[in-house]
């Protein structure tokens, strides 16, 4: 986003489920010691959230203010396509990885949520750090004073 690159897609208000680096940990340690073997067992941070209220008070941390325009997800699509066929070729030549691929298209601009219900109940998880806590963190190492960004994101 800093460096102007970044484009929404679609209507960019679907729901997404997120997962703290410090709650994976704490569920992966959990499901080493309790788990089952051979299960699946999903993490997140709690209920899933708005997907573009989360990133614009992510960036917000940094100093960085997201877009406000953006494109069809049919565009992201196409993009995606091409860009896979092209570096399917080019990649191996240039060692690096398509400016946007179908996963990403996936996994950014529709919706992506689990529930943690079995790892709750089967382990014994509960997120180690909110929401509310991780953008603080980000703040604390980023550009803009955490005070900035405690307020509590904006239901969908």
């Amino acid at each position: 986003m800093k460096a102007g690159t970044w484009i929404w897609f679609g209507d960019r208000h679907h729901r997404m489920s997120t997962c703290h680096v410090a709650n994976v940990s704490h569920g992966m340690m959990l499901a080493a010691e309790r788990g089952r073997g051979g299960e699946v067992y999903f993490l997140t941070d709690g209920e899933p959230v708005d997907f573009a209220a989360f990133i614009t008070r992510m960036v917000a941390t940094q100093g960085v203010t997201p877009p406000r325009w953006g494109a069809p997800l049919w565009v992201a699509d196409a993009i995606a396509a091409a860009a896979e066929a092209a570096w399917s070729v080019a990649g191996p030549l240039t060692g690096t990885e398509p400016p946007l691929s179908k996963t990403a298209v996936n996994l950014f601009f529709r919706e992506v949520t689990v529930r943690d219900a079995k790892a709750r109940r089967e382990l014994g998880y509960a997120p180690v750090i909110s929401i509310d806590e991780g953008m603080q963190g980000l703040a604390r190492v980023g550009a803009v004073p955490a005070g900035a960004v405690t307020e509590s994101m904006p239901a969908g």
